[in-house]
C-alpha cells in the first residue's frame, strides 16, 4: 500500500484552474453555476435550453439546433441521446389518449359512439405527438443534464450575458453574474 494518491484524485490544495488550465485570480468574474434539476427540468419542459435558459432552439417545429446559441451545449450529447425524447413523447401521448377515452367514455355512458370515440383517439394519437416533438427534445435534455450533470468543457459560461429589459428572469442565473458593461440596455 503506497501513501500516493491516486491520479484521479484531485489535489485539494492545488489552485482551481480556468478552461485554458491558468489558475484563477482574485479578480476573476464569478462564473454562474450550473442550474438545479428542478431548473433545467423546468426550462426544457418550455423549450428552453436546460443549461442557461435560452430560447429559439428550433428552426421549425421539427428542427431543432445542433447547439445552443447562448452557451454552446451541444444537445446530443451522447449517440443515441434522442432514444430518451423518443420513450417520453410515447409516454406522453399514450398519457393522453387514455385520458381523452376514459373521459370521453365518462361522458356517453352508458350508449358509447364507438366510431365517434375511434375517431377521436386517433386524431389524438396522431396529433399529440407531433405537437409534444420539440417539448420532448428539450426536456428530455434536462432529464439528461440531472442524471449526467454538466462537465466544464460541455457549456460556455463565459458567453451568457445577462437579461436586459426583462422584469422576471427565466434562467435563474442572474445571482453570481458580473454586471453587464453595457449602459444602453
Amino acid at each position: 500500500m503506497t501513501d500516493e494518491a491516486t491520479p484521479t484524485e484531485p489535489d485539494k490544495n492545488a489552485p482551481a484552474t480556468d478552461r485554458q488550465g491558468s489558475a484563477e485570480s482574485s479578480s476573476a468574474v464569478p462564473v454562474p453555476q450550473p442550474p438545479s434539476a428542478g431548473l433545467a427540468i423546468r426550462r426544457g419542459a418550455i423549450k428552453r435550453c436546460p443549461a442557461c435558459g435560452q430560447g429559439k432552439l428550433f428552426r421549425r417545429w421539427f428542427v431543432m439546433v445542433e447547439r445552443c446559441p447562448r452557451c454552446g451545449l451541444h444537445f446530443e450529447r451522447i449517440e443515441g441521446h434522442w432514444v430518451g425524447a423518443v420513450g417520453i413523447n410515447t409516454v406522453v401521448s399514450f398519457a393522453i389518449m387514455l385520458v381523452v377515452l376514459v373521459i370521453s367514455m365518462i361522458l356517453t355512458f352508458p350508449d358509447f359512439p364507438v366510431v365517434e370515440l375511434i375517431a377521436i383517439n386517433v386524431a389524438v394519437a396522431a396529433l399529440v405527438p407531433a405537437w409534444f416533438y420539440p417539448f420532448s427534445k428539450t426536456l428530455w435534455t434536462g432529464i439528461d443534464l440531472v442524471m449526467r450533470p454538466l462537465e466544464a468543457d460541455e457549456v460556455d459560461w463565459t458567453k451568457l450575458q445577462p437579461d436586459q429589459g426583462r422584469a422576471r428572469s427565466t434562467d435563474g442565473l442572474a445571482q453570481g453574474r458580473a454586471p453587464s458593461t453595457d449602459e444602453s440596455g
